[in-house]
């Protein structure tokens, strides 16, 4: 869907905005240059032991209800939402014991 003239008449008015704020900042002395911060977007580990009431009670976490699973390797998995940095952690859990690998 193409923007709609108030959508980009919204997108001006934010970098003309944006503008004038470093401006400001520039003009004040309290300008900070742009930098970019490298971060981790997932990070996958592999565990042979995981307590899922560990991780709940730390304060913020929380898990759903485990949900199953159709053709994957595993046949669980449990979502633990948390705050801070770590948004969302998943567990697989119950290997299938069937004789082949699903495509």
């Amino acid at each position: 869907m193409p923007p709609t003239r108030n959508m980009q008449r919204a997108a001006k008015d934010l970098q003309r905005r944006y503008r004038e704020e470093r401006r400001d900042l520039r003009q004040d002395g309290n300008y900070e240059l742009l930098q970019c911060i490298v971060k981790l977007d997932r990070l996958v580990l592999t565990a042979i032991a995981l307590s899922l009431p560990a991780l709940c009670a730390i304060p913020g976490y929380r898990a759903k209800p485990a949900r199953r699973l159709w053709k994957k390797l595993y046949s669980v998995v449990d979502q633990i939402l948390g705050t801070g940095s770590i948004h969302a952690s998943r567990r697989n859990c119950a290997p299938r014991k069937v004789g082949h690998v699903p495509k």
